[in-house]
């Protein structure tokens, strides 16, 4: 250990709301609403509150999939929550979710609408609903379930914990960031370990099991996350880098998740959509090895009809897998360029697509 560190505990905790760090100005000890805002409802049989983290990453994933069935009843608008903000505090979205976590799923394609929280309940509700990505046999469903609650019970050790203090804590402790390195290393051998004898989490079928663990797992692995892939070795867990790629490689992990690992405007990578994080400050980022990090708190989908408003490279890649148009909070004039000049060009592209999609009548969907 390297650093002195004289705090005690103090007999009773007390809430200190300077305490610092990169989500202080949202995180509380209480629960409930902390103003009155209700939430947007679209025209689709689903309404899915969220936004593109890890999390959020899942349930879009697994709607575009089942889009790419051909599942209609799979439609849904995404509506933008900036968890920076506090959206998730506003009073409808706690009537959805009551511990005020992105996502958050409106089934209303019945005559009661159903709330779903938490992500891997979503998921459930979602592959029982469409008779996908879950086995129906005794064995192949309980070893589905087992990984997907691995997930839910270990990715609070990867985001909470070693995210938490290795990329967001305003002081770097050495004993956190060992201790929770430890733990994610030791998870990322169980699930090499798994793959090494199943080509995917459950068996040979990719299921909502696979599409839980990747956002997060997988993400890590291929240098999405936390900028921590040199500083875990991500490149000796070679089963699960062979997964990940699998999984990034399928359209509908492009529409709903990271992008494959190219660069969206070049040729071989995911042409099914674009997927941006929007944010006031862009990630340090080069736009050949990934679109993402351009922007980092929305979704953006891109109605396939933008490829006929920019230039022709670009077209091809302007597009979505199926025929609705969802874009989620996107204003032309909020789109700004990343630190390499690839991404400057792109979003300018962005930005001119945006601009004459919205005069030619694509619909948007305000987050407001």
């Amino acid at each position: 250990m390297t650093e002195q560190n004289d705090y005690v505990p103090p007999k009773v905790w007390s809430w200190n709301r300077e305490n610092g760090g990169r989500f202080a100005n949202i995180n509380r000890p209480i629960a409930g609403p902390t103003h009155d805002k209700a939430l947007p409802i679209g025209e689709h049989p689903l309404q899915l509150y969220s936004m593109a983290t890890p999390n959020g990453q899942k349930v879009t994933i697994l709607l575009e999939e089942l889009l790419a069935l051909g599942h209609g009843g799979a439609e849904y608008d995404a509506w933008l929550i900036r968890i920076n903000e506090g959206d998730h505090f506003g009073s409808g979205f706690v009537d959805v979710n009551p511990n005020s976590k992105i996502p958050a799923l409106m089934d209303r394609s019945g005559p009661v609408p159903i709330r779903i929280f938490e992500s891997g309940a979503i998921l459930l509700h979602l592959a029982e609903k469409f008779g996908a990505f879950l086995p129906t046999d005794g064995a192949g469903r309980a070893e589905c379930l087992s990984w997907l609650f691995w997930q839910m019970a270990s990715a609070p050790y990867l985001g909470g914990g070693f995210g938490h203090f290795y990329a967001y804590a305003p002081t770097k402790i050495e004993y956190a960031i060992d201790r929770f390195a430890m733990e994610v290393k030791r998870q990322l051998d169980v699930l090499d370990r798994r793959l090494a004898e199943s080509e995917y989490l459950a068996g040979a079928a990719y299921t909502i099991a696979d599409i839980a663990v990747w956002p997060w797992y997988g993400g890590l692995v291929k240098g999405y996350l936390y900028e921590a892939a040199e500083f875990l070795q991500v490149q000796d867990y070679l089963h699960v880098q062979r997964w990940a790629d699998a999984i990034g490689a399928r359209p509908p992990s492009c529409a709903g998740g990271w992008s494959t690992g190219r660069s969206a405007i070049r040729p071989g990578s995911c042409t099914s959509a674009i997927v941006l994080r929007i944010s006031s400050r862009a990630h340090r980022t080069s736009c050949r090895t990934r679109i993402d990090p351009l922007f980092r708190v929305g979704t953006i989908f891109l109605h396939r009809n933008l490829r006929r408003t920019g230039p022709a490279p670009y077209r091809k890649h302007l597009a979505v897998s199926h025929k609705q148009s969802r874009i989620a909070n996107a204003q032309p004039e909020t789109i700004t360029s990343g630190s390499s000049t690839g991404s400057s060009r792109l979003a300018s592209v962005l930005r001119s697509s945006l601009t004459r999609s919205r005069s030619a009548g694509v619909r948007l969907l305000s987050a407001e």
